[in-house]
């Protein structure tokens, strides 16, 4: 369970998800593929190119922010995204 600050805390970034979120995930897997340039065939680098990847875990990093207080609406997405990573 998660602590009243906690929740608190993770519903604050919200406004800076929204404005950058995508230019922060652009980053970290920026960031991590200079660093760990290993791992880049377990991901699907056209995905990395067009952007379509580091959006998508932007929205996901929005959403889980956006309803930390109610993590049971999370479960449908976070399985989807389970789904299409057990997949690939």
């Amino acid at each position: 369970m998660l602590s009243q600050k906690t929740i608190e805390v993770v519903k604050s970034t919200v406004p800076v998800l929204k404005e950058h979120g995508v230019e922060i995930t652009t980053t970290f897997y920026n960031n991590m593929f200079a660093k760990h340039p290993e791992i880049k065939n377990m991901f699907d680098m056209g995905k990395q190119t067009s952007g379509q990847q580091p959006k998508a875990l932007a929205m996901m990093v929005l959403t889980a922010a956006q309803n930390i207080d109610n993590l049971e609406s999370l479960l449908p997405a976070v399985k989807k995204v389970g789904a299409v990573h057990v997949a690939a």
